[in-house]
């Protein structure tokens, strides 16, 4: 498909999402991360991810609508991105959380990382067969790396099990020297960092699925947990069923499976253009026009 063809077919399918958001009365909004980066160098380019840009974006493209009027209750949020900064994805998901009554995420392919916090704000989650969330485990920098926070964590728990009864002279001395690296404000700062994404996860969640009790609570931080905490690689690959596994709730009925093919054609098209920030497409449901002639009455 050339530059061309793909142009005529956006135009086709806004008008297919334009009746989506028409028939069903939901504000349809698209956060793409094109696949293609922008050169910057011979030997350089910038891909997009989410960054602070992607907040003003968020807010001047629901500000905008709410100016041209009331904005529907429920958003389906399209979303197809490698992640990025958390606390990005964490500001723009308490925003859309608040702002909307009802919001259902589509997943065609990947919402990793950030993306997987922005699928937390979500009511519901359709995903396709190709898609997939990840672990959120926050990354920070240590010793001029990006480093998960929970396996430094992993790291002094497994020393604890090891060695916590031994003095420090009966370590083995390799295990002696690794031991003494472990710094107690690094691990405090870590823990913080860890317990915030927890507290992020289980806020959204909960304003989400609204638990009734007890045990909705309880399931909710589990979820929370096994997200943040997660032994698992930052890049395992979470499809729907692990998903639902891990109790998040998927809505895989046939309605919004035949939305889903709809919204990945989009998204398709849309990864196919070259920028190095988030896309961001919107389409409102428009009022129907008024036919009704009025009947003007004479007096008797």
């Amino acid at each position: 498909m050339d530059e061309q063809e793909r142009k005529e077919a956006i135009a086709q399918l806004s008008g297919d999402l334009q009746k989506i958001a028409n028939d069903n009365n939901v504000l349809v909004l698209s956060f793409i991360a094109p696949d293609k980066g922008v050169r910057v160098s011979p030997i350089g380019s910038i891909s997009a991810a989410l960054d602070i840009e992607d907040i003003y974006e968020i807010e001047k493209v629901v500000e905008s609508l709410e100016n041209d009027g009331p904005l529907p209750k429920t958003l389906h949020l399209i979303i197809q991105t490698p992640g990025g900064y958390v606390h990005v994805a964490t500001k723009i998901s308490k925003y859309l959380r608040d702002t909307f009554e009802n919001i259902h995420a589509f997943v065609p392919y990947e919402a990793s990382s950030g993306g997987t916090v922005l699928c937390l704000a979500a009511n519901q989650i359709t995903m396709g067969k190709m898609a997939n969330l990840t672990p959120i485990d926050p990354q920070t920098i240590y010793k001029g790396n990006s480093v998960s926070v929970t396996s430094y964590q992993q790291a002094v728990n497994d020393f604890k099990k090891s060695f916590g009864t031994m003095t420090p002279e009966e370590i083995p001395p390799p295990y002696r020297q690794l031991v003494e690296k472990l710094d107690p404000i690094i691990l405090q700062e870590m823990n913080k960092v860890y317990l915030d994404s927890m507290l992020v996860a289980v806020d959204l969640l909960e304003a989400s699925y609204k638990p009734q009790n007890d045990d909705d609570m309880e399931q909710i931080m589990r979820t929370a947990r096994s997200l943040t905490f997660s032994p698992r690689n930052h890049n395992h690959l979470i499809n729907a069923k692990e998903a639902s596994n891990l109790g998040l709730r998927i809505d895989d009925t046939v309605k919004n499976k035949n939305l889903l093919k709809i919204y990945k054609n989009w998204v398709s098209l849309i990864l196919r253009e070259e920028k190095s920030s988030h896309v961001i497409h919107h389409f409102k449901p428009k009022k129907k026009a008024n036919n009704k002639k009025s009947v003007s009455r004479k007096k008797s």
